[in-house]
C-alpha cells in the first residue's frame, strides 16, 4: 500500500494563506478596474493619433543619490552645498554641467564657466533663480534638457 504525504496545515497558516489571497485579489481588481477607467478616459478624449504625449515618472528606490544629481552652482549656494555633504560626498564645481537655457546652444556651458556671471545671457535659472548644474556622468541628461525633453 501507498503511503500518502499529507500536509497538516494549522489555522494561522490556513488564516495567513487566506489573507493573502484576499488582499492579492483586491488588489487584482482594483488594478483592472482602474485600467478600465484610463482605457474609458482615453477613449473620449479627442487627442489625434499621432499627437500622442506620455508623461514618464521614474522611482529609484536608492538608486540615486539626488543631491549630487543636481547641484547648485552659484558661489554662494555651492558653498552651502559642500559644507552640508562634506569633502567626502561633495562634487568639485569644476566638474558639474551647467545648464544652459532649452534651445540654446548644446544645453551644458563649459564646467570651469562662472554660471553667476551676468554677462552669460544662456545660463539656466530654475523658478526661484537658483543656477543649477549636473553631475559629470549625466551628460546625456544635458542633451536632452537642452533640446526641451527634460524638465527639473
Amino acid at each position: 500500500m501507498n503511503k500518502k504525504n499529507v500536509s497538516v496545515i494549522t489555522r494561522r497558516d490556513f488564516i495567513r494563506r487566506a489573507a493573502c489571497a484576499a488582499v492579492g485579489t483586491v488588489a487584482m481588481t482594483s488594478a483592472i478596474r482602474d485600467l478600465r477607467f484610463m482605457n474609458a478616459a482615453v477613449a473620449q478624449s479627442n487627442i489625434p493619433p499621432g499627437d500622442y504625449k506620455a508623461l514618464v515618472c521614474i522611482f529609484l528606490a536608492g538608486g540615486n543619490d539626488s543631491n549630487n544629481l543636481i547641484v547648485p552652482t552659484a558661489q554662494s549656494e555651492y558653498n552651502n552645498y559642500a559644507a552640508a555633504r562634506s569633502s567626502v560626498l561633495a562634487l568639485p564645481q569644476s566638474v558639474l554641467w551647467n545648464l544652459q537655457k532649452p534651445g540654446t546652444s548644446t544645453g551644458y556651458i563649459n564646467p570651469s564657466a562662472n554660471p553667476a556671471d551676468p554677462s552669460n545671457q544662456y545660463t539656466y535659472a530654475d523658478v526661484a533663480g537658483h543656477n543649477l548644474g549636473l553631475h559629470p556622468a549625466c551628460f546625456e541628461l544635458a542633451q536632452l534638457f537642452m533640446k526641451a525633453s527634460l524638465r527639473f
